[in-house]
């Protein structure tokens, strides 16, 4: 059903049972689904693993050669097949950049493979109920998704046969904070997010403004203060460190070396991580007890609380110092947030369901309300229904808006001519947080130099529109023939509104040799 069509209907006909709202997430690694269940005023995840007890799936996608079929999910992952089937999975990094596979010699579009899985997604639904009908649909977006990859994330819905339910692409914070206040009394606050995924660790704390600035009635504004990502911790670390204990333990009882392992047994080993980490990450416990049944002859290996603890040790001591990180590097440069301000911690991904992870953030923050939803992964999802369920008007519920100061919103370089050609330099590129590390440019003057050189710097927003942010004056240059004068020119952020621009003498070969020349300058945004 058309989800105006549905807004339009009686209060009274809207709490059918078939009727289905829709709050849909789509990660790179995992996707999940959730239905506001109007009778009992909540969000409920909907298990889509076809039998494998978690609510979320694997995004992954594999197309079988031999039966002529598209699988997708767990049985994707996990079945390793000889020959060359085709195994596709980090769907939502692809879109934007419109790829294609070659699949039966034809080319086929990262775009409809991604709508096939949104169909076998929202087949989970029907076979729920036979009857239901989704009647609307908000779908979660990372913020990284460019205007490019939510076309055709559109497009996917569409070739899905769910054009006409999807109400709006939602950024996937406003969905957290929509299921963290459903129900809730709003209040000014501090609260953090942490968002522990398979490959990164991402955190942020917001200043939470009911009726903020330019707010209505029953709006409320998130300002970010703090937003990091840590590429480098994610699950997959503690997934990696388990693979390689395991292939030790196997080596170990097989008396062969790592390099003596087929590609075969690698196979088996990484579903054997894939299977068994829940058990020895998630439970508190002396000894845990694998059974090695890939193995011939089969064997059993004990793991002891001592060797999981040093196996989490260092992604342990990784985390508290991200999460120190965010409460240093904030857009207030002046001083650091203390725990003790934040109210709340919000805690999703599947990461939390790990012990250690919980163990760490409950110590960091000891007076904080810290959450750890059962489903960790689907939190997104359900805060997506929640965000349905407000836009076809069944409950009543406040609106977030964010305003982000992190990143920056244009790109900030230089212009360099050439005859009549006008060529922007970015030094500083659009969306990149104020506290990234930019590299350095190499400008060469095209004129003569001897005692004044005036730099241009310029901003360029999305549509491309440049405006003069200052002249850097650069007083006692050495004096140098045209074309001989090479600088580098350094841009770092010192604050979410301030840049240090550093311009040093490079000097031009054997010739003109590199002087002691180096000025600084500070640029407001």
């Amino acid at each position: 059903m058309f989800w105006k069509r549905y807004k339009a209907l009686p209060s009274s006909e809207k709490k059918d049972e078939t009727y289905y709202i829709i709050g849909l997430d789509i990660g790179n690694d995992s996707s999940s689904i959730a239905f506001f269940n109007l009778l009992e005023n909540k969000a409920e995840a909907i298990d889509i693993s076809g039998g494998y007890g978690k609510p979320s799936v694997p995004t992954v996608m594999q197309y079988i050669y031999d039966t002529k079929e598209w699988v997708f999910g767990e049985y994707a992952l996990l079945n390793h097949a000889e020959g060359n089937d085709i195994t596709l999975a980090s769907l939502m990094r692809a879109l934007g950049k419109r790829e294609y596979i070659e699949i039966e010699e034809r080319p086929v579009s990262i775009c409809s493979i991604l709508g096939l899985y949104i169909k076998e997604l929202f087949a989970n639904v029907k076979s729920i109920n036979p009857k239901a009908e989704v009647v609307g649909i908000i779908a979660s977006i990372p913020s990284y998704l460019g205007e490019e990859a939510k076309e055709e994330l559109l497009q996917a819905f569409n070739m899905a046969g769910y054009e006409k339910e999807v109400i709006a692409l939602v950024p996937d914070r406003e969905c957290i904070f929509s299921l963290f206040y459903h129900g809730k009394s709003l209040k000014p606050e501090h609260v953090m997010l942490l968002d522990f995924g398979s490959r990164e660790l991402r955190g942020s704390i917001y200043s939470v403004e009911p009726e903020g600035a330019g707010m209505k009635s029953g709006e409320c504004l998130l300002r970010c203060l703090s937003s990091l990502f840590d590429e480098n911790l994610g699950t997959d670390g503690a997934d990696h460190a388990l693979y390689r204990l395991m292939t030790e333990v196997y080596c170990n009882h097989m008396n062969i070396s790592i390099d003596e392992i087929s590609k075969q047994v690698r196979d088996y080993l990484k579903i054997f991580v894939y299977q068994h980490k829940d058990l020895i990450f998630q439970k508190t416990q002396k000894c845990v007890r694998l059974y090695f049944n890939f193995a011939y002859p089969p064997f059993q290996h004990s793991l002891t609380a001592n060797v999981i603890n040093q196996l989490t040790k260092p992604l342990r001591q990784k985390m508290g110092e991200f999460v120190e990180c965010i409460l240093e590097k904030n857009i207030d440069c002046n001083r650091r947030i203390a725990p003790k301000e934040i109210a709340a911690v919000i805690c999703t991904g599947g990461g939390f369901e790990m012990m250690w992870a919980r163990e760490v953030v409950e110590k960091i923050f000891p007076e904080a309300e810290v959450i750890f939803y059962r489903n960790s992964k689907c939190v997104i999802a359900e805060g997506a229904s929640v965000i349905a369920a407000k836009h076809l008007e069944v409950i009543d519920s406040p609106w977030f808006f964010t305003e982000d100061l992190s990143q920056i919103q244009k790109d900030v370089g230089l212009v360099v001519t050439s005859g009549r050609k006008h060529k922007f330099i970015p030094l500083i590129e659009r969306n990149s947080f104020w506290w990234q590390y930019h590299e350095p440019k190499y400008l060469i003057i095209n004129d003569e130099t001897s005692d004044i050189v005036d730099i241009n710097v310029f901003e360029r927003d999305v549509d491309g529109e440049m405006g003069s942010l200052g002249v850097l004056r650069l007083d006692g240059m050495p004096a140098r023939p045209k074309g001989v004068t090479r600088l580098k020119v350094s841009m770092q952020l010192s604050a979410y509104n301030e840049i240090e621009a550093t311009l040093t003498d490079c000097g031009f070969g054997e010739i003109f040799p590199a002087e002691d020349y180096e000025r600084s300058f500070v640029i407001g945004l």
